[in-house]
């Protein structure tokens, strides 16, 4: 469902933790926008006496970044390195106080927490996915995947915080009627469809004998794939001119005010297995083939719902524990935000007295990711 985030691995928190993601085009332009390293290294604060340097707060930044992908504009990634900036000392901080708790009880991971993450991580993917093929897209295997957890820190950081804070109390019947009443946007109908596509030219200058020419080989298609001379997936790899041809078309599930007007009414007037007549959008000709819809209610949404709820409460705990830790520790800031400004905006940008933006609307932008 919307309510519910995607990916590999779930990450503890959204303060400290990054599920696992590919080193695409995203990550590649993340890379070239970070700024040459300099020849110095100041501190920036230090926790309880640990340092917090310039260059691990930059190397977060990045990281952030990576995180958010395609999410982020051209304008807010050439100043990420301010605007981001108290987003990652503060995730710096916290992983710094979470390791020194961790020295502090002796805690360490385990094989037996390896293996519990991998089966956790297998039980969160679709009924009909494999652990193997869901890593096949980053290029990783299973054994890639238990030396990442092995050897990086996010299971270290919920062992401490198991250790340390009280479990949620699961939600009631009531929490979880009551927040399926109040998301109704979350549970709209939704139909998977595939489709194939010939496309109109991008400039927007096609002709009309353009558009009969494309009508009359869609129409020819059509009556192929009716007859069975070929099957949708097929032709849609060999005709298709969307990137969804690589999946025989398949488009995924996808609800109301998702895709333009013409195809959605197309689709959702559409009955299970059927092949719609040919439909004109603003990009070209489709036929649309309609394999499954779901109508979501309270009954099938329980249980994700449920844990839905129980993930936040969670994560409310989580930000609380962290939130008693800051106030426990000695955090001296060193740098001012001014100077860290003057050494790291922009060069067309003036250095200012702080950064000034919006931090709810900078907490929705790293909500989304």
């Amino acid at each position: 469902m919307l309510y519910l985030k995607k990916g590999i691995l779930i990450g503890v928190m959204a303060l400290l933790t990054f599920s696992l993601s590919t080193y695409g085009a995203e990550q590649e332009a993340a890379d070239k926008a970070a700024p040459e390293k300099k020849t110095d290294d100041p501190v920036v604060c230090k926790v309880n006496a640990k340092e917090i340097k310039e260059s691990q707060i930059l190397e977060q930044i990045q990281a952030q970044l990576r995180q958010m992908g395609g999410q982020v504009t051209p304008d807010v990634r050439e100043k990420a390195n301010t605007l981001l900036f108290n987003e990652s000392m503060n995730t710096l901080i916290s992983i710094n106080l979470l390791k020194q708790k961790a020295e502090e009880q002796k805690l360490k991971v385990e094989k037996e927490d390896v293996d519990k993450q991998i089966e956790e991580i297998k039980a969160s993917l679709p009924a009909n996915m494999k652990l193997e093929d869901a890593l096949a897209s980053s290029n990783m295997t299973e054994e890639d995947l238990r030396k990442q957890i092995q050897t990086g820190d996010q299971l270290l950081y919920k062992k401490v915080i198991d250790r340390n804070i009280k479990k949620p109390e699961a939600p009631t019947e009531k929490d979880i009627k009551d927040f399926y009443d109040k998301n109704p946007a979350s549970f709209q109908e939704k139909v998977h469809a595939s489709h194939i596509l010939l496309q109109f030219p991008k400039d927007g200058s096609v002709t009309e004998a353009q558009k009969k020419e494309l009508n009359t080989k869609l129409a020819a298609i059509r009556a192929d794939i009716q007859s069975g001379k070929i099957k949708f997936e097929d032709a849609a790899k060999q005709y298709s001119d969307c990137p969804s041809k690589q999946k025989g078309g398949d488009l995924g599930l996808f609800q109301r005010g998702q895709m333009v007007p013409e195809f959605e009414k197309a689709a959702f007037d559409a009955k299970v297995g059927d092949l719609t007549d040919i439909v004109e959008t603003k990009f070209g000709y489709h036929i649309i083939k309609v394999t499954d819809r779901q109508k979501p209610n309270l009954e099938t949404e329980k249980e994700k719902i449920g844990k839905y709820l129980e993930t936040q409460k969670y994560n409310q705990a989580t930000r609380d524990y962290l939130d008693l830790l800051k106030k426990e520790a000695k955090i001296e800031r060193v740098m001012s935000e001014a100077d860290w400004e003057a050494r790291n905006a922009p060069k067309e940008q003036a250095p200012k007295q702080g950064v000034q933006i919006d931090p709810e609307a900078l907490k929705k932008m790293i909500d989304k990711q």
